[in-house]
C-alpha cells in the first residue's frame, strides 16, 4: 500500500499524517487508486498471491461464504485495500457506529 501511495503529507512512519480530510488536490478519480476525502480505495494489489491466498483462497472464508451464500464461483481477485481515514475533530454522524 505505501509502495503506491501518491501523497507526499500521508508518510507510512507517522499515523499523525494518516488523518482526513484529503485536500481536493491529493483526490484521485483512478479506479485502481482512487481517493477522496476520507477514502483509498487501492485495488491495484488485488490479485496479487497475498491477497488471493487470504481471502479467496483461503479454505476458512471459502467454506464460510459458501454456506452464507451457496456454492461460489473461484475468484480472479479481491477488491484490494480499502482504507478509511480517520475523521480527526469532524463531527460524528449520528447515525453511524
Amino acid at each position: 500500500m505505501w509502495e503506491l501511495n501518491e501523497v507526499p503529507r500521508i508518510r507510512p512512519d507517522d499515523p499523525a499524517t494518516w488523518v482526513g480530510p484529503l485536500d481536493e488536490s491529493e483526490f484521485n478519480g483512478d479506479s485502481s487508486n482512487a481517493r477522496s476525502a476520507f477514502r483509498w480505495n487501492l485495488r491495484a494489489p488485488g490479485s496479487e498471491d497475498a491477497f488471493m491466498k487470504l481471502l479467496p483462497q483461503n479454505e476458512t472464508v471459502r467454506g464460510i461464504a459458501d454456506q452464507l451464500l451457496g456454492e461460489v464461483e473461484e475468484q480472479s481477485g479481491t477488491s484490494g485495500v480499502y482504507a478509511t481515514f480517520p475523521m480527526g475533530e469532524r463531527p460524528k454522524n449520528r447515525n453511524s457506529w
